[in-house]
């Protein structure tokens, strides 16, 4: 079930479907716990990353760039993860890269742009801006918030936006941005799964102000020599509820699939 309140006879939505051929509080000046991410204040802006690669035949690898609970206090914050599981002769289950920007996390920022990213690239390969984690925006003149996943595959690749996570912000004017994209690689060859999701199984909720939230689910099915595009799914939102709050607020939704003709 997906519910969208709205309490503004102002707010406008667009949906689109377009198809085609451990514990511990953490601050820019502190510590981090757990897997060593790298940490970096300069100036104004706080940025965490986490690239694991792991190039054995028959490997995994998984990234999570924050975890537990974390309060950041610069203006502008990035946390991004990547995985990389590519040196081939992997199957389904092998050669498996996951990436999460956070996982069980428990974020909170009073700044006003925040950035999570994570990407990942395998025979089968997860990307998830946010899994399992809540994510509080309290500055009161608005927050930006943007997340991007991306996953590419020579086989499945699912890429989720936020998937069972909150956003909760203030009463500003927000602006959310998640857009999730499934796509293949040339190398390899053999059947394709592409799966992206915007947000599932997540909650939303910006307050008063005027709020423009935009989700997209986007597939990139490249027809290379060998491949097979055995499944092609796109869900802007997969249960969940958007609460938009009063304010002059507008939600657009959109799922994309595309066939690009590679040689």
């Amino acid at each position: 079930q997906i519910h969208l309140r709205l309490k503004s006879s102002k707010t406008r939505i667009v949906i689109t479907e377009v198809f085609s051929p451990e514990r511990k509080n953490f601050c820019c000046k502190q510590t981090w716990r757990g897997p060593m991410p790298t940490t970096n204040v300069s100036g104004n802006q706080t940025t965490v990353t986490e690239n694991q690669s792991n190039y054995g035949r028959y490997a995994a690898s998984t990234a999570t760039a924050a975890t537990g609970d974390i309060n950041i206090t610069t203006d502008e914050l990035e946390i991004s993860a990547s995985a990389s599981a590519s040196n081939g002769g992997g199957t389904s289950s092998s050669n498996i890269a996951t990436a999460h920007s956070l996982k069980d996390a428990n974020l909170w920022h009073s700044g006003t742009k925040t950035n999570l990213q994570a990407t990942a690239y395998g025979h089968t390969s997860n990307a998830y801006g946010s899994l399992n984690s809540q994510i509080h925006l309290t500055n009161e003149e608005g927050s930006n918030l943007q997340i991007r996943s991306t996953s590419t595959t020579r086989g499945l690749d699912p890429a989720f936006g936020l998937s069972s996570s909150t956003v909760e912000t203030s009463d500003g004017n927000d602006t959310i941005s998640i857009k999730a994209k499934s796509q293949n690689d040339r190398a390899g060859n053999g059947t394709i799964s592409l799966e992206s999701t915007g947000l599932k199984n997540s909650f939303l909720n910006t307050g008063g102000g005027d709020d423009t939230i935009k989700i997209n689910a986007e597939n990139q099915y490249n027809n290379y020599y060998g491949h097979y595009l055995a499944s092609s799914n796109t869900l802007g939102l997969s249960g969940g509820n958007i609460n938009a709050g009063t304010g002059d607020d507008k939600i657009t939704i959109t799922a994309k699939g595309g066939l690009i003709n590679t040689a």
